[in-house]
């Protein structure tokens, strides 16, 4: 594991359970939402529903970490690698992949939140390899 990992573990472990187990930390570039390609993201996604009033709007693909827990998905934004901001909180049993494209540079899919209007568009890039690794167990692990 490395630095950024360990960081982002230490900033991540107040918002888990005490007896909370983390499964996967992954990365991935947040891109616009599929549902409403024409509408700008910058409106905002709405997660409302499933966070309990927290939101977060991106304007442009950002990287962002996911650890996935035995119960949540938490998303931070990425910061020149290092651990940025918590963006969303996501309870597990809301969360699924879809339209998962595994291909031989890039893996794409769509993060399915029941509640949200808009699904979240994820691209691991191919490098490095553990990247693609961890998407893969990501998804796998979220039933996809």
């Amino acid at each position: 594991m490395g630095i950024y990992e360990r960081k982002l573990l230490t900033k991540a472990r107040p918002m888990m359970a005490e007896d909370e187990q983390v499964e996967v930390v992954a990365m991935a570039k947040l891109g616009s939402v599929r549902a409403n390609a024409g509408r700008s993201l910058a409106a905002g996604v709405a997660v409302a529903v499933a966070t309990g009033g927290a939101g977060f709007a991106l304007t442009v693909q950002a990287e962002a970490y996911f650890i996935l827990t035995d119960r949540q998905v938490l998303v931070f934004q990425s910061d020149q690698g290092a651990p940025g901001k918590h963006l969303a909180t996501i309870p597990r049993h809301l969360a699924h992949p879809v339209d998962v494209k595994d291909g031989t540079l890039f893996i794409k899919f769509f993060l399915h939140v029941d509640g949200w209007q808009d699904m979240l568009k994820l691209t691991v890039p191919p490098l490095p390899p553990r990247l693609r690794k961890r998407a893969r167990l990501f998804i796998k692990s979220l039933g996809g």
